[in-house]
């Protein structure tokens, strides 16, 4: 996997090609969404299905066909619910997103890897000045500008 792809957070028709990893039910929740799941007759099934250095992405194959009021939309089915590993061993859920935000998602993801690469090459070009370096550094502005106005559009103008 290249640099760049690492660095974009999943699709969820790309988790659900891949193999289960580990399964989340109502039954392995604490009382409270245990009961909330009971209540609403969302019997979810989340799936674990991609482990990387920062992240646990679990995809939801069985639950609620929509977003409703009051339940938390990881239950909600083709939605992805990251959890993020801490420094320390500790996790942290993220927020979950569905199908329909995965590409402006993705572009800033892209955004954000282009931005660093960009501070990279121009720490390089600070230590080691070259015409090669200075051109890659332009190119990179022109990409990271590219991206930019690529995922406003996708993210409806937002950012």
């Amino acid at each position: 996997m290249g640099a760049a792809a690492a660095a974009l957070r999943p699709r969820p028709e790309q988790l659900g090609r891949l193999p289960t990893l580990g399964l989340l039910t109502p039954a392995d929740c604490p009382g409270p969404l245990r009961r909330l799941a009971r209540r609403a007759g969302v019997d979810f099934l989340l799936e674990l299905k991609l482990v990387t250095a920062e992240a646990r992405y679990w995809l939801c194959t069985r639950g609620a066909e929509r977003p409703a009021a009051g339940l938390p939309d990881c239950w909600v089915e083709g939605h992805v619910l990251p959890e993020y590993l801490l420094p320390g061993g500790g996790r942290e859920f993220g927020d979950p997103d569905g199908p329909a935000a995965a590409s402006a998602l993705q572009a800033a993801d892209y955004v954000n890897y282009l931005r660093a690469e960009c501070d990279r090459l121009e720490g390089q070009h600070e230590r080691e000045p070259s015409h090669d370096l200075a051109r890659r550094v332009e190119e990179a502005r022109v990409e990271v500008r590219q991206a930019l106005l690529a995922w406003r559009r996708l993210s409806g103008g937002r950012g």
